[in-house]
């Protein structure tokens, strides 16, 4: 995802099991009851729970 600056937005690593970087802020859309995909994404991956979540969801 690129800006219309052409400044990268998000960088992530497809062969890595969990790399992901971003320079916009996903805290600030990440509620109690509704966090956002990036943290769920790496509270699933950190705990050996993505794959199981992603093949129960749409992904």
């Amino acid at each position: 995802m690129e800006s219309p600056d052409k400044v990268g937005q998000i960088l992530e690593l497809p062969s890595h099991p969990f790399y992901v970087g971003v320079q916009f802020h996903p805290e600030f859309k990440s509620r109690p009851g509704k966090p956002s995909s990036l943290f769920l994404g790496l509270i699933l991956a950190a705990t050996g729970q993505l794959e199981t979540y992603l093949d129960q969801s749409d992904g």
